[in-house]
């Protein structure tokens, strides 16, 4: 495995941290171990390959995201007994370098609009470089999500801010999909 992959796994996981906790904070959910254990997330399988994908970037970057693959657990899932909405698109190629993109709705209760930056929804997207890391998120944005019925799917129209610079704005607006479209 190339080491720019071993370092956008890393990264992945990192980010996956962050958005976690940011949205256990925004919802007052305390970090700390508890005494009761917590069930296991539910997870749905996961295709081998990449899926079809309706989702358009514009602003500091224009692209279309036409492919990706979506993480094992993607739809609706419970940490802890708080249900929770989260997606994790993988293997997205923007302006030839890979990227993530993480969709997080908690405390989740249902198919149903989701605004951005309320009760720990967020949307981030971690594109690998050359250069190093580029950090988009919803942090300090607007938008909102559109969670469809089934709970595998949805629409989302969102701004994205750059983590190192808050002036590089971008929007991110079409469909996405956890499971393969009928």
């Amino acid at each position: 495995m190339p080491e720019w992959e071993i370092e956008m796994l890393k990264s992945s996981l990192i980010l996956g941290v962050i958005v976690l906790v940011l949205g256990m904070s925004a919802c007052g959910i305390d970090s700390a171990p508890s005494s009761t254990p917590s069930p296991s997330p539910i997870t749905s399988p996961s295709p081998a390959v990449a899926i079809k994908q309706a989702l358009v970037l514009s602003g500091a970057i224009t692209q279309t995201i036409a492919m990706a693959k979506p993480a094992q657990t993607c739809g609706k899932i419970s940490i802890g007994g708080a249900p929770q909405f989260h997606a994790q698109l993988l293997d997205i190629t923007i302006n030839q370098y890979p990227a993530t993109l993480l969709i997080d709705i908690t405390p989740y209760s249902g198919p149903k609009d989701y605004p951005i930056n309320a009760n720990g929804t967020s949307i981030a997207l971690e594109r690998q470089s050359p250069q190093g890391t580029d950090i988009w998120s919803t942090q300090g944005a607007k938008g909102d999500i559109k969670i469809d019925a089934g709970d595998k799917s949805g629409v989302v129209n969102a701004e994205l801010l750059n983590s190192s610079d808050s002036t590089k704005k971008m929007q991110i607006s079409g469909n996405f999909y956890c499971v393969a479209k009928k």
